[in-house]
């Protein structure tokens, strides 16, 4: 089979796609998807919905770039943590997804693990929540930051802590201090912050962006 993407042992590829631009298209992606990712979608509520059949339909499209199968005919299987990986899959392609509001971010490597992150921000933070998960060092940064740039840097953390978490395939208090992480924010919007996680070493980051012209490199 064609595929028109390759991807390098210590590259990581990141794509952003605004669902927002597809919303219209949700039927034609719906039909991408199998009966149980179907049936997941129709147990959602209607906004939820839309954005979980445009990313799950953009996760098939992409990855039908770089394997060269048919986007209808991948299949998944799950980590006991609900991480999926894809079964036909000769060339260990590993990816990961994450959608907040209308921005979906995917991050693919080869042969090692890698997690991705975005959050809408917001201007209001919750420090129970920085307390309960983040650590001293993380704490003392965020406490310290002037009082207008503490939303930033919460969110910064957040994001590079939850793109390890679902790298790594483990909890948020399961994470060994001895794995070399490569952990980077990746800017995608003003109003969002983004993050991933994989093995090190990486010596080369590209980015695309899928709008209504189709992909672009970026």
């Amino acid at each position: 089979m064609t595929t028109y993407f390759s991807i390098n042992l210590d590259s990581v590829h990141l794509w952003c796609v605004n669902l927002s631009d597809f919303f219209s298209q949700e039927g034609c992606f719906f039909q991408l998807l199998q009966p149980d990712e179907q049936l997941r979608a129709e147990r959602l509520p209607v906004e939820a919905k839309q954005r979980f059949v445009l990313a799950r339909g953009f996760l098939r499209k992409i990855l039908s770039l770089y394997t060269g199968q048919d986007p209808l005919q991948l299949a998944f299987f799950y980590s006991d943590k609900g991480k999926p990986f894809l079964k036909n899959n000769p060339i260990d392609i590993q990816f990961n997804v994450s959608h907040s509001e209308n921005l979906a971010l995917y991050g693919f490597t080869l042969k090692k693990p890698i997690g991705v992150d975005i959050q809408k921000k917001y201007p209001m933070i919750n420090m129970k929540i920085a307390e309960r998960f983040f650590n001293a060092e993380e704490l003392r940064l965020l406490k310290k930051s002037a009082s207008e740039m503490q939303s930033d840097v919460f969110y910064v953390l957040w994001t590079q802590k939850e793109a390890q978490v679902k790298a790594s395939g483990v909890g948020i208090f399961g994470q060994s201090s001895n794995t070399a992480w490569t952990i980077q924010t990746y800017p995608v919007h003003e109003a969002y912050a983004a993050a991933f996680a994989t093995l090190a070493p990486v010596s080369q980051i590209i980015s695309y962006r899928w709008d209504v012209d189709g992909y672009l490199y970026e």
